[in-house]
């Protein structure tokens, strides 16, 4: 109601101050009659708390405002374009959050909100501190609340040092201001920063700050140094700096060159102006990169920047179609980039096997490839968790033995080092390199890993929620954004970055297209905020559903905070422009479309735009508008760089990508001749008959691993759902094997290692193979320890020298990761209900 009453007051002032002007000028009658009116509902409009709003603009506009002609006005145009600004202010007295009953609406609803805030932030406050997962904000503000119940603590912290050193102050929020003081004290401090770069009120930094601690080390007797020689830019470019800024602000600081201008006449920025229906507005920009590289300047010279990501795609799209090779520098990039994609989706399978569409796209991948007609033929049969049916339907399938072997690894290694572990193995480095011989996949990747370690450290890190927020295009809780890697092999490329990005960065040309774009202001956009806010003042409003449209209105407050907030928005939009600009160390190009839209960078400029050159006293400047011909791009090829070859002392022979599997050396040394089985009994016909020998020994591999890990395994229920009626004969095969003493299988499942996969780098390749189960027990005769190697056969006995080579490689394996006791090796052949059994011999193999 206080805010009704100002804009009242206000409402009157204006009128009456435009009613006196237009008596000043002009002695029409008509006019004077209408000054007299409007003097009249501005005194209404102030004596009479209950008016309605709508009743006073009915009164206001009851007598129409005199017409005349352009040629004979009776007073100046100024005035009459003040005129109607002003009756378009009072327009507003009529509006729903005007209306005083609304702002009582408006009042009890806040009171309301007041209280579950407070309930809210309390328990939300005690839930983050319980799981850790305090975010800076939070962080700032339980120590400004513990420094102010507790000032001794701020004191004793500050007594530890002897002076404090604050740079970028631009960038400070009122909050890490009071937490700045309550930590220094009365110690000496030395603030560095430049306001004219305050870029970061998204994040909480307020501009004003600056100037106001300024006033205060200046009250205190405290000492101001302002450093204004630039080193960065060519003098030339510094001096056209200083005018084009000044249209903007006459109160802009301007910086001086780090020596005279040399020449006049050195073209330091162009101006492209494209017309709307231009169908490549990016052309001339491309010509500008052109032009310059036969001037001698090289793809790495140039950068491009812009206030989005989106901008930014957009940009690299269409350079790639001119065979302009870029680097974007962007978040957005960085986690749709396909090597990081292929990362996460390992990550979240390794974090969450049960999700389908992950399980699918990881299974669809080349590193993890299922053919999708075994996809298609397994998922005829519906299942809630694919992962959970492909184990069982294709347990001996080499993707699914990886895939439970990443899930074992977790166990035992942890996530982090699985999934360095996984990236390897699988060939994702190595892939990347193929694809990619600059190396900025495989950079990435490494910048992944690196990123998730250090992301690990936090307090309430979740990887999980991590995983989450990446696939839809990461930013942390403070904004940070990841960017894509600089590759090892850094080719001749174009930058491309957001503006916030490039900050404290410099490259010899700048380029900034879309200058036309205007500003979306927190008071544009106020239909989408309900709640409001002011963290200076600690005030907030709620808007409401009004009218007959239902449409959300906000009240006085909350107008007031938008205007604040607009203003500042305002004001650092020009101060984004000045950063982006003064990247630059020899040349800037601005680029923009017309017409501009109102309060973009475009249309806030006022200087001499005629195409063509201009010259000053200090520099030059070119204005382009007809961009019909184009400039051909001779340069047809990508740069391939060459880098060093590895460091080494003759260990080449252990750097190759060959990869062996046991059962292909096991072929190498017997050779691809088979033994014909011999006539099976009445019995085991029988078992073939019912069986599909492959079936079973792919469940029993599946049974007896979850045996590992569950003590409750009811082997009948598991016989009955795999093989119905005929689940007998799987029993059978189950209780020969787990009956076993020597060697003793319960035992060697508890204690040993089950479905064991390994990887040994040897001097022919990367030995890769998986044991069915192996450990360490006591030898039921000496009682020494001994390492027993089983493998599980479905097939014919008459194979086993085949089975043996393949368990002495498992053997030799072992004694490479270290395994120093005496080694069995034993062959279970599971449907013939046989054991042999053999000593390894290290001198043999």
């Amino acid at each position: 109601l206080d805010l009704l009453e100002c804009e009242k007051e206000s409402i009157d002032q204006i009128l009456n101050h435009i009613s006196n002007q237009i008596a000043a000028e002009t002695n029409n009658e008509k006019w004077v009659e209408y000054c007299t009116h409007i003097k009249t509902c501005a005194g209404l409009l102030k004596s009479d708390k209950n008016l309605n709003g709508l009743d006073w603009i009915e009164r206001l506009e009851s007598l129409s405002k005199p017409r005349y002609l352009s040629k004979s006005a009776p007073f100046t145009e100024s005035v009459h374009d003040e005129l109607k600004l002003v009756l378009s202010e009072c327009e507003k007295i009529g509006q729903d959050s005007f209306d005083p009953t609304n702002i009582k609406l408006y009042a009890d609803l806040s009171i309301k909100l007041s209280e579950l805030g407070t309930m809210y932030s309390s328990e939300l406050t005690m839930l983050k501190q319980k799981l850790g997962q305090l975010e800076m904000k939070d962080l700032e503000y339980i120590s400004i609340q513990a420094l102010r119940d507790f000032p001794e603590v701020g004191a004793a912290f500050a007594s530890e040092w002897d002076y404090w050193l604050i740079d970028e102050f631009q960038d400070t929020s009122p909050a890490q201001v009071e937490l700045l003081h309550q930590l220094i004290g009365k110690k000496p401090v030395f603030f560095v920063g430049d306001p004219q770069q305050s870029i970061y009120l998204f994040r909480g930094a307020r501009s004003e700050v600056f100037a106001e601690e300024e006033n205060s080390i200046l009250q205190r007797s405290g000492q101001l140094s302002e450093l204004k020689k630039n080193y960065r830019s060519q003098p030339e470019l510094l001096l056209f700096f200083n005018d084009f800024f000044k249209q903007f602000d006459q109160k802009f600081l301007e910086m001086e060159p780090r020596e005279s201008a040399k020449s006049h006449q050195t073209v330091v920025a162009k101006f492209q102006i494209v017309e709307k229906e231009n169908l490549e507005p990016y052309s001339p920009l491309v010509q500008r990169v052109l032009q310059q590289i036969k001037e001698g300047a090289q793809y790495e010279d140039f950068c491009i920047l812009a206030r989005t990501n989106r901008e930014l795609q957009e940009l690299a799209q269409y350079f790639e179609t001119q065979n302009m090779p870029t680097h974007v520098h962007s978040s957005d990039g960085f986690f749709r980039r396909r090597e990081i994609l292929d990362v996460l989706s390992l990550l979240k399978f390794i974090l969450n096997p049960l999700d389908n569409l992950n399980f699918i796209r990881l299974v669809r991948s080349p590193w993890l490839r299922i053919s999708d007609q075994k996809l298609a033929a397994v998922l005829v049969e519906k299942s809630p968790f694919y992962w959970l049916h492909f184990k069982e339907v294709l347990a001996s399938d080499e993707i699914i033995i990886k895939l439970s072997a990443l899930l074992e690894d977790k166990c035992k290694l942890g996530i982090y080092e699985t999934l360095r572990a996984a990236i390897i193995d699988l060939g994702l480095v190595d892939g990347s390199h193929f694809h990619d011989p600059t190396g900025r996949r495989e950079s990435n990747i490494w910048k992944f890993l690196s990123l998730i370690r250090e992301r690990e450290k936090s307090p309430g890190f979740s990887y999980m929620n991590f995983v989450q927020k990446a696939f839809m295009g990461h930013k942390s809780a403070e904004g940070d954004e990841e960017t894509d890697a600089v590759a090892a092999l850094e080719p001749n490329r174009i930058n491309l970055m957001t503006i916030h990005k490039a900050k404290g960065l410099k490259f010899k040309h700048v380029l900034i297209p879309n200058l036309q774009k205007r500003l979306v202001t927190t008071e544009s956009r106020s239909h989408e905020s309900p709640f409001v806010c002011s963290n200076e003042s600690n005030n907030f409003t709620i808007a409401l559903k009004l009218g007959e449209e239902r449409k959300t209105t906000h009240n006085l407050a909350a107008k007031k905070l938008f205007e604040t907030m607009s203003k500042r928005e305002s004001d650092e939009f020009v101060r984004v422009l000045y950063v982006a600009m003064t990247r630059a160390e020899e040349t800037v190009t601005l680029h923009w479309q017309e017409p501009a839209y109102k309060g973009s960078w475009a249309s806030l400029m006022n200087m001499n735009l005629d195409e063509g050159l201009h010259n000053t006293d200090n520099y030059s400047y070119v204005v382009e508008r007809d961009f019909l011909g184009t400039i051909e791009n001779s340069d047809k090829t990508r740069a391939q760089g060459v880098v060093r070859p590895i460091w080494s002392e003759d260990h080449s022979v252990y750097y190759t990508n060959q990869r062996l599997s046991v059962s292909r050396l096991v072929e190498e040394r017997l050779g691809q001749e088979s033994v014909a089985p011999t006539e099976l009994s009445v019995d085991q016909k029988k078992l073939k008959r019912h069986l599909e020998i492959p079936v079973l020994g792919q469940k029993l591999h599946t049974l007896l691993e979850r045996m590992k890990y569950r003590d409750d395994i009811d082997v009948k229920a598991y016989a009955k759902r795999w093989f119905a009626d005929r689940s007998q004969d799987f029993i059978q095969a189950v209780d020969y094997v787990l009956n076993l003493q020597d060697p003793p299988i319960r035992e060697l499942i508890e204690n040993g290692e089950v479905e064991w996969g390994f990887q040994l780098l040897t001097t022919r390749g990367v030995l890769e193979g998986q044991i069915d189960l192996w450990g360490t027990v006591a030898d039921s005769v000496s009682g020494q320890p001994v390492t027993w190697v089983i493998d599980y056969k479905s097939g014919s006995s008459r194979y086993s020298a085949k089975a043996f080579e393949q368990l002495k490689l498992y053997a030799y394996a072992l004694r490479s990761f270290g395994i120093a006791h005496k080694i069995k090796l034993a062959v279970i052949y599971v449907v013939e209900n046989k054991l042999d059994i053999q000593d390894y011999d290290d001198i043999q193999v």
